[in-house]
């Protein structure tokens, strides 16, 4: 736990003096042209709000890309909202294809039927409570024509309603996307993809086989594949995607519950594969990015369980040493993002420790699933 805690650390402190590329000043130069490639948007959907769809499609249609398909992916079983959409998404640009109901049932699965039928030259997922920026796809256009990179990675950031789990969450992208994802493009490191907003060339994406259709990770996944076929992910940190945060405690585990099991058994399947071609440190970094969760929830158990027997050993001095290190956490946070040092913010800063706490629930249900409901998705409702 110590040692996990002290590496963690050190990533954020060089997160702080390492900055991704901020301009682009080609984007818009293409603003208002028409002679643009066709653009894929790749909208998979279930058991979504009306609502919320007429929402996001809203979104997508403020786009000053002129040259894009929306394909909406939705479940054979969702009567109202395929009924919906017929009604709804009736432009030329727009499809609706219904899912089979063949196992297993997952977006990712969804999404290469999507794959299959594309026409674009690029491809891009957004989810229902999305609202992309409008010059996001130009942007992704401009860097994947003039570069040989595979995928562009955008921002997401999650939209606070005043409460404290929504600061929490916006906490976990702030660290991930201004301080963890610099750190990884400056080192070439292996970069697990995060949420939506990656945008793909279609014909590399088809090369190395669409999305894992059995990983509820599906972007950090195929994140790791890119790395271990050598092809190379961008970041742009501007034109950033919002996303509306979860509402409520459940939830928030049961989505949580999802992320760590598919980052455990996609670090597991990274490690099985790369240790074999020798790639220790690929390894370990993955490990730091995406299992390390999993070992430092089992040391919060194994304090909770064995302190009684631990207070006359020289262990307790590191045990209360990897505590404190852990509950200075929030004041690091502070110093590190000017954005938290606000008044909304600071409430969500100082009890973040707790949140760290609540994942050992997730934790442990994730890693039973791994064994008896790997492929099981929990539906995230907002």
């Amino acid at each position: 736990m110590l040692f996990i805690g002290i590496i963690k650390y050190v990533l954020l402190f060089c997160g702080y003096f390492v900055r991704a590329g901020t301009s682009y000043p080609g984007v818009s130069n293409l603003r208002g042209q028409t002679s643009l490639p066709l653009y894929t948007i790749l909208v998979p959907l279930f058991m979504e709000k009306c609502v919320d769809v007429s929402r996001l499609r809203k979104n997508i249609f403020k786009t000053e890309y002129s040259n894009f398909e929306v394909i909406y992916l939705c479940e054979d079983v969702d009567a109202l909202l395929l009924s919906f959409l017929k009604s709804e998404a009736v432009l030329p640009n727009e499809r609706v294809m219904c899912i089979p109901k063949i196992p297993p049932f997952t977006k990712p699965k969804a999404c290469n039927y999507g794959l299959e039928v594309a026409r674009g030259e690029y491809i891009v997922i957004y989810d229902a409570e999305d609202n992309p920026h409008s010059l996001q796809l130009l942007a992704a256009h401009y860097v994947l024509s003039t570069t040989n990179y595979m995928c562009v990675q955008f921002p997401l950031e999650f939209v606070t309603d005043g409460t404290i789990l929504s600061v929490w969450q916006f906490i976990d992208y702030l660290v991930w996307y201004k301080r963890l994802l610099p750190v990884c493009l400056r080192l070439n490191a292996p970069i697990p993809l995060g949420g939506t907003s990656n945008h793909f060339k279609v014909s590399e994406l088809r090369k190395i086989g669409g999305w894992n259709a059995f990983n509820v990770t599906e972007d950090a996944e195929l994140g790791l594949r890119i790395y271990s076929v050598q092809k190379s992910v961008a970041f742009v940190p501007m034109y950033k995607t919002k996303e509306r945060s979860v509402k409520n405690i459940l939830n928030l585990s049961n989505q949580r519950t999802r992320w760590v099991k598919g980052h455990f058994l996609t670090f597991l399947h990274f490690f099985l594969v790369n240790m074999v071609h020798g790639d220790l440190i690929g390894c370990l970094w993955v490990f730091f990015m995406l299992a390390s969760y999993v070992f430092v929830c089992i040391s919060y158990f194994g304090i909770l369980l064995f302190v009684p027997n631990q207070l006359k050993s020289t262990s307790m001095i590191l045990m209360t040493f990897s505590i404190c290190l852990f509950f200075v956490l929030p004041l690091l946070y502070v110093v590190a993002f000017k954005e938290l040092r606000c008044k909304k913010y600071i409430t969500g800063v100082l009890f973040y420790p707790v949140y760290s706490i609540f994942y050992i629930i997730p934790v442990v249900k994730a890693l039973l699933e791994c064994i008896f409901l790997p492929s099981f998705w929990y539906k995230t409702t907002r």
